[in-house]
Order: C-alpha cells, then structure tokens, then sequence
C-alpha cells in the first residue's frame, strides 16, 4: 500500500521534491538564444490588417485568379490556399475582428501570388491592392526580423571561426 496517500507529511515532502528535481532541470536546460527567439518570431503567426471576408476572397481566388508554373509556384498556391482554410477556420467570429493571423509561409506565398493577380473591374483592384497594403506591412516587418537573424548568425559565426582557432 502507498503510505503518501495516508501520510500527508510524506506527501508534502515528495511534493517538495518533486518541485526541486523541476527547479534543477529548467537550470541545466539550455535557454533560448536571442537567434532561436527571433527565428521562432520569424517562423510564427504575423497579425495580418485583413477580415474573415477578405481571406474568404482570397481563398476562392485561388482557384480561378492566380496564375501558377510548374511545381514550385503550384506548392506556393497550396500553400497559400491551405494557409487562408486554416486562418479562416481559426478566425474569431466577432464580425468587428480586423485583424487576422496568417503564418509566415502563408504571408509569404500570398506576397508574390498577389502580383500575379488577374482581373478587372474597380471592385477587384481594390480587394487585391488592400490585400498588397496589408501584406507588406507584414512583409516589413518579416524583412527587419530577417535582417537581425542575418546579423546574429554572421555573429555566431565569427565567435565559433574565432573558439576553434583558439582550439588548435
């Protein structure tokens, strides 16, 4: 029979235990490095200035509006067009809700699938040049996380050439 559960001094004192051994093993666990954090942001979900409507355009435009050549742009478009599915499933219903999170292969695919768009009328060049303006915001922001990755790797680089020198 397991004396913890009739002996509450017992069971306090394993709970304690149990909270040190946790303590020690978040200490020796290695930290996220400013890199890993900004590869994690970069990688992520990006608020995108977009409504449940606009991805829903999106989304059917796929099917008819962009344009794709061989294998590559056409994984582009399932992506983009899995990515607004998503989006679209996981978007709050409240009808007030402006802003919308896409991932940043979405965003991406979406940029240049943007450009490719074929249409006419002042009602689509209005859709499709809000979705531009919303996405380059985004796009910006992708570019200055990109930018400050870059620098802490060539860093990192620098710091592991200069370790192994010092090595020899």
């Amino acid at each position: 029979m397991d004396n913890t559960l009739e002996n509450p001094v017992l069971q306090e004192e394993t709970l304690q235990a149990e909270a040190i051994a946790d303590e020690n093993q978040q200490e020796f666990a290695d930290p996220k490095t400013e890199l890993d954090q900004l590869i994690e942001l970069r990688t992520g979900l990006f608020d995108v200035n977009l409504d449940t409507e606009d991805l829903k355009w999106l989304k059917n435009s796929c099917n008819s509006k962009f344009s794709f050549k061989g294998p590559n742009d056409a994984f582009m478009l399932i992506n983009a067009f899995l990515g607004l599915d998503a989006a679209i499933q996981n978007a709050p219903k409240s009808s007030e809700a402006r802003t919308i999170k896409l991932t940043a292969a979405t965003v991406e695919a979406l940029a240049v699938l943007v450009n490719r768009y074929e249409g006419s009328g002042i009602g689509p060049a209005q859709k499709i040049f809000k979705v531009a303006v919303a996405l380059q915001q985004v796009i910006g922001i992708m570019r200055e996380l990109d930018s400050q990755i870059s620098i802490l790797e060539k860093a990192a680089d620098a710091t592991n050439s200069t370790e192994s020198e010092s090595a020899e």
